[in-house]
C-alpha cells in the first residue's frame, strides 16, 4: 500500500521524519534550498530526503576512511 504523496507542513514532515521542525530548517538551508513560504510540495520532500539520504551516505563513508588508518 503506497502512501500517496501531498503537500504537508514543516512541521508535518518534521515530525514525519523524526527530527524537529528548527532541524528540518537547519537542513533545508544546509542543503541550499530555496523553498516557497507554505507547505512543502511533494517535490520540496524529494529533494529534502534526497539530500539527507547523501548526507547520511557521506557521514558513513567519512567513519569508514577514519578506521582503516587504525
Amino acid at each position: 500500500m503506497s502512501e500517496k504523496k501531498h503537500f504537508k507542513t514543516r512541521a508535518e514532515f518534521a515530525d514525519e521524519l523524526g527530527i524537529s521542525r528548527r532541524t528540518l530548517y537547519n537542513l533545508i538551508k544546509e542543503a541550499g534550498l530555496d523553498l516557497p513560504r507554505g507547505l512543502l510540495s511533494p517535490e520540496a520532500q524529494s529533494q529534502i530526503w534526497a539530500y539527507i539520504n547523501g548526507k547520511d551516505e557521506d557521514d558513513s563513508s567519512e567513519e569508514d576512511e577514519e578506521g582503516e588508518g587504525e
